[in-house]
């Protein structure tokens, strides 16, 4: 049960990103901050530094969980 209502969260999530200019199809808004802040986009230095407040370390490893479900998807759709 506690999957599933993670899996919705995400889903919220990537369905809110995607109303964001750029937004890639799957990408959490997290992940989007921290590419913008490894990219020195100020609005991403400053959700990121909010978000790792909160939750320490949240966009990193927000962006390592977004790569890793497209591996994840990559390699269902190789084996298909």
């Amino acid at each position: 049960m506690l999957r599933w209502l993670h899996n919705w969260f995400v889903a919220l999530d990537e369905f809110c990103g995607a109303f964001f200019p750029r937004s890639l199809p799957g990408e959490t808004i997290s992940s989007r901050a921290a590419t913008a802040r490894d990219n020195g986009h100020l609005w991403g230095c400053v959700l990121c530094r909010f978000l790792d407040f909160i939750n320490k370390n949240h966009c990193n490893a927000a962006l390592a969980n977004d790569k890793a479900r497209a591996a994840d998807v990559i390699k269902d759709l190789e084996q298909d």
